[in-house]
């Protein structure tokens, strides 16, 4: 597991075996800036973003074509695993607002040491009334 935010005690905690190995560094860009070079305006655009406690950052720098996005998949966390990671729920309004909803949901990371659910993957898709413009 790679992340740019640092690890809390839980995840390690839960994950024995998860330490950190290395760290590197890494060029990062935002969907924004990319956009142009690997969408054209024809293209049906599906999002999946699996950043280890990065969503935000990614969706933030989504800002411009987040309208023009059909589908997103995050995996998100029940709780914090990473510092400053935010939560599931203030995931639900933000693409509700956007115009996208809650399609399907599939557990990930169940932690049998913690005894719950840590991490879901959420599929968002455009509505049908955003999606035809009326």
């Amino acid at each position: 597991m790679s992340s740019i935010l640092e690890p809390k005690e839980v995840l390690l905690q839960t994950l024995p075996g998860t330490e950190i190995q290395e760290r590197v560094l890494t060029p990062v860009s935002t969907i924004d800036a990319e956009w142009d070079a690997h969408c054209s305006q024809t293209d049906r655009v599906f999002l999946k973003v699996d950043t280890q406690g990065f969503e935000r950052q990614v969706l933030n720098g989504a800002q411009d074509h987040l309208g023009e996005i059909l589908g997103i998949q995050l995996e998100l966390s029940l709780l914090p695993l990473y510092e400053g990671e935010e939560l599931y729920l203030s995931y639900l309004n933000d693409l509700e607002a956007w115009g996208l909803e809650p399609f399907m949901i599939w557990e990930t990371y169940f932690s049998r040491m913690h005894g719950r659910q840590l991490q879901i993957d959420v599929v968002y898709m455009r509505s049908e009334h955003k999606a035809s413009g009326s």
